[in-house]
């Protein structure tokens, strides 16, 4: 009986400490991937805009949230929406989309800025 007794109770501990060691545990689901739309090379002249969207992996990320931003001064582009708008030519422009998820996970996208084609006035 002794035996039965000590069993239990070590099974009883054993079962606590597991389920306490998965209750702690980050279960969350972390974006792992970025695809920016359109895929696509693109030229973009000057004042002219355009908006990219995004797709994140998995498809069941518990936050999908990203943020946009450029490198470089040729471009401005709205945080939240992804809308580029071509400020001057010359320079290519990298537009990123970064997971807000805490996971860093981050996708870019590589603009040419030129010139709008000349008219015939």
């Amino acid at each position: 009986m002794k035996a039965t007794v000590k069993t239990a109770i070590i099974l009883a501990i054993f079962a606590i400490t597991m389920y306490s060691c998965k209750k702690d545990k980050d279960t969350t689901i972390r974006v792992t991937g970025i695809t920016i739309y359109p895929t696509e090379d693109i030229s973009l002249e000057v004042g002219k805009t355009i908006t990219l969207t995004a797709t994140v992996s998995p498809a069941d990320a518990e936050n999908k949230n990203i943020i946009w931003f450029s490198m470089g001064d040729n471009a401005t582009v709205n945080a939240l929406t992804g809308e580029v708008k071509c400020e001057k030519a010359g320079m290519s422009i990298t537009i990123i989309a970064k997971a807000t998820d805490g996971s860093e996970t981050m996708a870019s996208k590589i603009i040419k800025t030129i010139e709008p084609p000349e008219s015939d006035d």
